[in-house]
């Protein structure tokens, strides 16, 4: 069968359940309109059950910066913060993030 696809219009602090849990070769997409590296920031999290936050992709164009982590059993983990400069994105244009679920790993792409 091909891959669903579901498209949702995301707003601040919003939630949005998956139709089933991710298995390998599930693909996220999200987008939005990038303003300027005052503005606040773009985050897209993968939930699991519990709270447990499976993903968190954070990115902070004033710091030049994304933020990688997961939470589990209440605990954050250790932060990856890999450089991203505030150059790298342009203001009024649309900006996109895929993840893809691998084995044991999430790739991340924008």
């Amino acid at each position: 069968l091909p891959p669903k696809s579901v498209r949702i219009a995301v707003e601040t602090e919003s939630s949005y359940p998956l139709s089933a849990p991710l298995k390998v070769g599930d693909v996220i997409k999200a987008w939005g309109v990038y303003i300027d590296d005052t503005t606040s920031k773009f985050s897209v999290n993968i939930v699991g059950d519990i709270g447990i936050f499976l993903l968190l992709v954070d990115f902070r164009p004033w710091a030049d910066t994304i933020v990688l982590n997961n939470k589990a059993y209440g605990y954050w983990q250790a932060e990856v913060r890999p450089a991203c400069s505030r150059s790298t994105f342009v203001s009024g244009d649309t900006f996109k993030v895929t993840i893809e679920v691998l084995e044991g790993e999430y790739k991340i792409s924008f």
